[in-house]
């Protein structure tokens, strides 16, 4: 994952709010406030699913409520308006078996510890060379593992992370002086990837800003 960022809201879902504070999310909220807050998220992601970090689309993306609206302890109905409670996801192949299936889709309305809005818990999620997503903490591993079910192997996002890291190995190796993976390298490798393309974020960035910081790691 990388850190979401959210900023000042939609104006158009901050005056349904005030207009309707009582209104449900899921009956009463208009189509073009919808319309409006898919298209600031889908900007601010810069076009990355919050969880998986593969491609959205405008169009086709879910709109995710990080504390869910059916949450056991009430909470998701008091945050169901609440724009930095939003998440853009992707579909997580929702016409797929649960067993294949990611992200939210997957996840339903289990309450989960890993939050993309926070660097702090992002900064708690690695991954191995061959794509693998996990953390050393306990409740983040699982939520990685088991409620978004990112290491899915139906779904492809372990073997599209592995050839994201891929890509940046053969970046680096192209670009090494004297068979090491320098500074100078690390860092070229780290503007290539980190550079956005018509407003969009590589696919797993995440994964190739984790190696670019455990090379780096190692040459220090």
């Amino acid at each position: 994952m990388i850190v979401v960022r959210r900023e000042k809201e939609p104006n158009s879902l901050l005056q349904f709010r005030k207009q309707y504070p009582d209104a449900d999310y899921e009956t009463d909220i208009p189509t073009n406030v919808l319309k409006d807050i898919r298209e600031q998220m889908w900007e601010e992601q810069r076009h990355l699913c919050a969880y998986c970090m593969s491609r959205i689309s405008k169009d086709k993306m879910k709109i995710e409520h990080w504390i869910s609206q059916k949450s056991e302890d009430g909470d998701g109905e008091e945050k169901a308006l609440d724009f930095h409670n939003m998440l853009g996801v992707c579909t997580g192949y929702m016409s797929s078996p649960h067993e294949d299936q990611t992200c939210d889709t997957h996840r339903g309305n289990i309450k989960l510890e890993v939050d993309p809005r926070s660097q702090e818990s992002v900064a708690q999620i690695a991954y191995r060379a061959d794509g693998t997503i996990y953390s050393e903490n306990v409740l983040i591993n699982r939520d990685l593992n088991e409620t978004l079910n990112l290491n899915c192997e139906r779904a492809y996002l372990k073997a599209n992370r592995k050839a994201a890291i891929t890509a940046l190995q053969k970046f680096c190796l192209r670009q090494r002086q004297n068979g090491t993976w320098d500074t100078t390298v690390l860092k070229k490798a780290e503007q290539y990837f980190v550079q956005e393309k018509e407003g969009m974020k590589q696919p797993y960035l995440g994964a190739i800003l984790f190696f670019i910081n455990h090379y780096s790691r190692k040459n220090s």
